[in-house]
């Protein structure tokens, strides 16, 4: 009676279907290039990279864990880890997120800080087609959402996007191209074909060679880098120069955006290099460029949560940046100074927010701006991208002491709670402050005594250890540490000022320093990112305060100082990571190398093994005894021929050296008698070496 022999399913065949090291090398391209743009758009290019990186890591994983698991049943369920993967992210979503840009993104753009988060676990765990396909997806949706946000400028000259566009194309379509093929190659197998490459001729070779993934990628890389200029070039000529761009979303009502963002302190720089970040032409003095404003002070840092209103350009020709639109804001309720006026271009990496000399007065700008209901703070639609010009007339009001004392006191009803927060202070803090300032009736003096108590208590120091305790930061830096960054400065100086009622924040941009200005042109460099402290006058408005003015600074880490030679902690803390990463990729490589060797020798037969461990000894004892090693080209019968007469039994030798050819190459190979006869005769060989030392030999 015959039996029946099921066949396998498409299913089982795809399991057995091994998957080369060219499918995970293209994953981990498609993953590198869009966490590299994400990076990129973020303004943390090394963010990026060392995400890309932990990628590749991830696929490099895979592979030999798959590899060693081999037709492990199990396997096939593995997709349903991915599933435990997005658990994970979600709620490891919010410590992942305080690890980018200034403390966080807001929560607008968490489903890309998801995505980002999860291409790296998920890139772990994919052990799989399915739960490779499973991680595809995430990757084209956080490429789609980098496409929107449109900051991640240049590189080198370069765009980052464009071609990260192209290399994320060529992984995602090579990949899809190969797990394609491994599906039809098992369907075939399936359906009884025993030469699945016939797949190859014919109608099915478009469908099963790399032509149509070629095919697609060179379309679509033509469409995206020669069409889309042309269209846009027609656009422009009808419509007149529009900032073609994806509007960002919206709360509910007409040209209104919610920004959150959030800044720990007492971290000290995440870099201070000499990269250049923008290159300004002014006139007038010019103290600072103020980016962001923070107002809720959290014990550990600083958040805010602006509404921006779009603001609608003048419709009057610009005068210093062609093409650009014209904007005027609002006077404000403070005295007007001599205007500071200045031509700005962003020459490295993007930036979020627009860096100004002062209060706008007039900005031209070659996109949309929206301006923040407090602060002051304007904030280009898309960001600011590198190599972009604008042109501000701002001003910055700094009255003399003598006006300062005269101040009126502080109507409380035209002030924000929001710049008092009188319940968020560590106890201790409270005391502090009331204390320095309660000796005095006048608010200007207030301030300039915890100003001085600050300086005179506390040093300047780029290279601080950080605050990793959780602990108030403010109380920490006054009393334990007492060295640290222009954060905790400019963080101490508004917390005390708020304990006495008197309203202030935190403004984050760049200093000027006056000797590196070169007759009327600045370049600002990434270690002039500075912090520093606006307090309000009534009557007067927000006047800055920098409590790192008169302090003293550790040499070598003062103020607007290079941080080491390199890009800063951020370097060390890359490469740091790199290095891990780099190490992590070599120890699964041995491993998978060992796993390699071990599957090899248990595939050697135990008679073979023990034939291989025989010979070994063989060797040993004749050179010992003859004092000459066995060349490599020699054959075991020509070795015994030359070393033979210097032992005390030459027949014996050449007959033990006769046995091992006959176990090696013989057509019965290492029976179990002939490798007993050449244990003994390697017993009596040894015996010799014995007798040798005995006879002093």
């Amino acid at each position: 009676m015959a039996v029946s022999v099921r066949r396998r399913t498409a299913r089982e065949y795809l399991h057995l279907l091994e998957a080369s090291g060219a499918d995970y090398f293209f994953l981990a391209l498609a993953l590198f290039c869009v966490q590299f743009v994400a990076g990129a758009s973020i303004q943390q290019i090394y963010v990026g990279i060392v995400l890309g990186l932990l990628c590749g890591a991830g696929c490099l994983f895979s592979f030999v864990f798959r590899r060693a698991m081999g037709q492990a049943r199990w396997l096939r369920k593995a997709t349903w880890i991915q599933l435990g993967v997005v658990v994970f992210c979600i709620a490891f979503l919010r410590p992942f997120n305080m690890m980018l840009v200034e403390g966080g993104l807001p929560w607008s753009f968490f489903p890309a800080v998801f995505l980002m988060l999860f291409c790296v676990v998920g890139s772990f765990f994919a052990w799989n087609d399915d739960s490779v396909m499973f991680l595809i997806v995430p990757a084209v949706s956080l490429f789609g959402i980098m496409s929107w946000l449109e900051t991640a400028g240049t590189l080198f000259g370069v765009r980052v996007f464009d071609v990260s566009f192209v290399l994320f194309m060529v992984g995602i379509s090579m990949l899809m191209f190969r797990l394609h093929m491994r599906r039809m190659y098992a369907r075939a197998l399936a359906a009884g074909i025993e030469r699945p490459e016939q797949l190859y001729r014919a109608p099915w070779r478009s469908v099963a060679g790399p032509t149509l993934a070629i095919f697609s990628i060179l379309v679509i890389c033509l469409i995206s880098y020669f069409l889309a200029p042309l269209v846009q070039t027609g656009v422009e000529t009808l419509t007149g120069n529009p900032t073609i761009a994806f509007t960002p979303p919206r709360l509910p009502g007409s040209g209104v955006n919610q920004e959150q963002v959030s800044m720990e302190i007492g971290q000290g720089p995440t870099t201070a290099s000499d990269l250049p970040i923008l290159e300004m032409e002014f006139t007038g003095p010019v103290r600072y460029l103020r980016e962001r404003v923070y107002d809720t002070y959290r014990g550990r840092g600083w958040t805010v949560s602006a509404t921006f209103d779009e603001l609608r350009p003048s419709g009057i020709p610009p005068t210093f940046v062609e093409g650009a639109k014209v904007y005027f804001f609002p006077d404000g309720q403070v005295p007007m100074t001599e205007p500071v006026t200045a031509v700005i271009q962003a020459v490295s990496r993007p930036l979020r927010f627009l860096p100004l000399p002062g209060i706008p007065r007039r900005v031209e700008f070659p996109g949309t701006l929206s301006l923040s209901r407090r602060g002051a703070v304007v904030m280009p639609q898309g960001g600011l991208p590198s190599g972009t010009s604008y042109a501000a007339i701002a001003y910055e009001y700094v009255p003399d002491e003598y006006v300062l004392r005269e101040a009126p006191p502080i109507d409380y009803q035209r002030i924000y709670n929001i710049y008092i927060q009188t319940d968020r202070y560590d106890r201790r803090v409270v005391e502090l402050g009331r204390a320095i300032a309660d000796q005095y009736d006048n608010q200007y003096d207030k301030v300039m005594a915890l100003k001085r108590h600050i300086e005179s208590t506390c040093k300047y120091n780029l290279k601080a250890r950080a605050i990793e305790e959780d602990v108030d930061k403010v109380y920490a830096f006054l009393n334990d540490t007492r060295e640290g960054y222009c954060d905790l400065f400019a963080s101490s100086l508004a917390v005390l000022c708020r304990v006495n009622g008197i309203p202030a924040r935190v403004v984050a941009g760049y200093i000027v320093l006056p000797n590196e200005v070169e007759g009327k042109q600045y370049t600002v460099r990434d270690r002039h990112a500075h912090i520093w402290t606006e307090v309000y006058f009534e009557g007067l408005g927000w006047i800055p305060f920098d409590a790192t003015e008169g302090a003293d600074a550790v040499p070598g880490a003062g103020v607007g100082s290079l941080l080491a030679d390199d890009e800063g902690r951020a370097a060390v803390l890359y490469l740091t990571i790199g290095s891990i990463v780099v190490g992590l990729a070599l120890l699964s490589l041995l491993g998978y190398v060992l796993l390699k060797w071990r599957r090899a020798y248990r595939s050697i037969p135990p008679e073979q093994r023990a034939l291989a461990a025989a010979y070994r000894r063989f060797l040993r004892l004749v050179r010992a005894l003859t004092r000459r090693a066995k060349l490599p080209y020699e054959t075991t019968q020509e070795y015994v021929a030359q070393v033979a007469g210097e032992t005390p039994d030459p027949e014996q030798l050449r007959r033990l050296g006769e046995q091992f050819d006959l176990a090696m190459y013989g057509p019965q190979g290492p029976t179990d008698d002939l490798l007993h006869q050449i244990e003994e005769e390697l017993v009596a060989v040894a015996k010799w070496k014995a007798n040798g030392r005995k006879n002093g030999r």
